[in-house]
């Protein structure tokens, strides 16, 4: 019996160590104290101090390093971050683009992405972006888990500089908008033509958008898809605005020339202290005319001018009141200068037909017409280079090509030969200034030696300290 009193008195005294070490840890019998304080305190109904008290007991109290975070709760989360790992690794993305006549539920069925997590891109994004705004061209990506039914991630970009996203954190996803700012930066490029402009601005790496800009510059002095030869040179100062890494637009043609066998232009930005600016080469005169020399791109002239031509079709003598240009069907066909519709219609043997009036008593027109831009009527206001139709052959017509005519006060002129009167010169109380300011340019194309590979490099001190003078105008 007394073997038994004193294993029962062991145990006991094994029990009370354990409970004292493993319960109460190291409180002290003042945080006893205190922990007593704040329950009475608790009590006693003093709700502005009340909360204060708690949170000064609780920081007072210390950690417990048995108490921090229970073990069920680290394993559980330690667990999900392990799945969300996994679900990393595992994901995919896909890439895919609003088309036209598409709303974001059809663009995601093309990539494979069921309506629920549609349902799920939009209610997560409603408070920042209206997916009814979604617009052709629009990119967006997804990424998915690998059986495609948990959303991980998404990106609309519904402008270059305006993202939205989602990102998953855990159970929940996050919703954002995301802006990118605009950089505007420099480039020299150069290069030699050896088939056709276009292959010649691929070559510099550069797209369709800079040709445009590029043959907008000359087309009141050349064509530039008939007067350009192999071996003649081009090159070019101009903008390029980014947002990161990514080419977002062209900014201005600072200066641009083209050195052929037969001659060499030049074109200079220049805008003066007072007044808006345009092109002008290095005399400065100004390279905007009343009229373009051509109201397309043309491939060839099939006929000319002439009172006295053989009809084609007719085969009688008859006036030829215009010039004819060959172009394929659907070539854009642009208003020769800015001017108002007086006509656009059908005109029996003319085809389809748009008549402009101009200042000056100027008037042109164009027949044969494939058809009319969206939305032409009688009336409205055009702008030199707009898009007023395309080739066609309606009418009495071989094939597809361009009639255009010019009438001045009423009789018509032969377009090819007319003095196409050109702006105001640089005014000469500027001129100090003009050539201070294109100095710089004129020096840098003239250190553009391609040889037989293009140039391609970012602006030099010299024109970036000239630009940066001038860009506040």
């Amino acid at each position: 019996m007394r073997l038994t009193g004193y294993v029962v008195l062991g145990v006991a005294v094994l029990v009370a160590v354990n409970l004292y070490a493993f319960v109460w840890g190291r409180k002290s019998l003042r945080n006893v104290y205190r922990t007593s304080q704040v329950d009475r305190v608790r009590e006693s109904g003093k709700k502005k101090k009340k909360a204060g008290v708690r949170a000064a007991v609780v920081r007072k109290r210390g950690p417990n390093r048995f108490l921090r975070m229970p073990r069920a709760i680290t394993e559980r989360t330690m667990v999900e971050q392990e799945e969300d790992a996994l679900l990393e690794i595992e994901a995919f993305t896909v890439h895919g683009r609003i088309r036209r006549g598409d709303n974001l539920y059809s663009s995601l069925k093309r990539v494979g992405v069921n309506r629920l997590l549609g349902d799920i891109i939009v209610r997560t994004l409603d408070h920042l972006y209206n997916f009814r705004r979604a617009r052709p061209g629009q990119k967006l990506k997804i990424r998915l888990s690998q059986d495609r039914q948990r959303l991980l991630g998404f990106e609309y970009q519904a402008s270059p500089g305006e993202i939205y996203r989602i990102v998953r954190r855990g159970k929940k996803l996050l919703a954002m908008k995301v802006t990118r700012p605009v950089v505007t930066r420099i480039f020299e490029l150069a290069a030699p033509v050896k088939s056709s402009l276009w292959a010649t601005f691929k070559s510099m790496g550069e797209d369709g958008r800079l040709l445009a800009a590029f043959t907008a510059i000359f087309s009141w002095d050349l064509n530039l898809y008939t007067d350009v030869h192999p071996g003649d040179v081009v090159r070019l100062i101009v903008e390029k605005q980014f947002q990161g890494d990514e080419l977002i637009r062209y900014g201005r043609v600072l200066a641009a020339e083209l050195v052929g066998k037969r001659k060499r232009v030049r074109a200079f930005w220049y805008r003066p202290p007072a007044g808006s600016g345009g092109y002008y080469d290095e005399q400065g005169n100004s390279l905007h005319r009343m009229l373009l020399k051509a109201p397309l791109r043309y491939k060839r002239i099939s006929s000319l001018f002439d009172p006295k031509r053989m009809h084609p079709v007719l085969h009688v003598i008859r006036a030829h009141n215009g010039v004819d240009y060959a172009a394929p069907q659907g070539t854009p066909i642009w208003a020769v200068a800015d001017g108002e519709v007086v006509f656009v219609g059908r005109n029996r043997a003319a085809g389809k037909m748009i008549v402009l009036n101009h200042e000056n008593n100027v008037r042109s027109v164009y027949m044969h017409m494939h058809g009319y831009r969206r939305g032409l009527k009688k009336g409205d206001k055009v702008r030199q280079r707009q898009v007023i139709g395309y080739v066609g052959a309606t009418g009495m017509a071989t094939g597809p090509h361009l009639h255009y005519g010019l009438k001045i006060g009423g009789v018509y002129v032969d377009p090819m030969k007319h003095n196409r009167t050109r702006r105001p010169p640089v005014a000469p109380k500027y001129r100090a200034d003009f050539i201070h300011c294109i100095t710089p340019l004129s020096g840098t194309l003239g250190s553009l030696r391609t040889g037989d590979k293009p140039i391609r490099r970012p602006a030099g001190a010299t024109v970036l300290k000239t630009v940066k003078k001038y860009r506040g105008r």
